[in-house]
């Protein structure tokens, strides 16, 4: 999985710069302006869930990558969020899964996006192990 990929991070107040790679290295990052399409797919995603969540949640690091299957490119996305996992309402979430599809398709990812959330408690233990699956 090695494609442009982009980082939206609420508790540094702006958006990680995107890399070529697989993406792995995000506390080594510079900060910067949104430069790469993931990166503004991770911005709107922090939007959309700020709108429908407010305080109840706090969602950061939204990770972005840039994937393949059968030569059709689609965004994977990891939503690490703090609080309380049965608040996480459907009602709220497929509503911007269905713009979000839209979104990636305008950007030029007409695949369907994959989006997970990840609590933050679990994101560490998650983030090393896809670090060794994409090695």
């Amino acid at each position: 999985m090695h494609g442009y990929w982009g980082c939206c991070d609420p508790s540094r107040g702006r958006v990680i710069r995107s890399e070529q790679g697989n993406g792995m290295g995000l506390s080594s990052l510079p900060r910067g302006s949104v430069t790469t399409k993931a990166e503004v797919f991770a911005v709107e995603i922090r939007q959309m869930l700020d709108e429908r969540f407010g305080d109840e949640f706090k969602f950061g690091p939204i990770v972005v990558w840039t994937d393949q299957d059968d030569d059709i490119s689609f965004l994977r996305t990891y939503i690490v969020f703090e609080g309380d996992v049965h608040k996480l309402d459907p009602a709220k979430i497929l509503p911007m899964e269905r713009h979000l599809w839209t979104r990636a398709a305008e950007l030029g990812y007409p695949g369907v996006p994959l989006h997970s959330y990840v609590l933050k408690s679990e994101w560490p233990d998650l983030l090393r192990s896809l670090q060794k699956a994409w090695e």
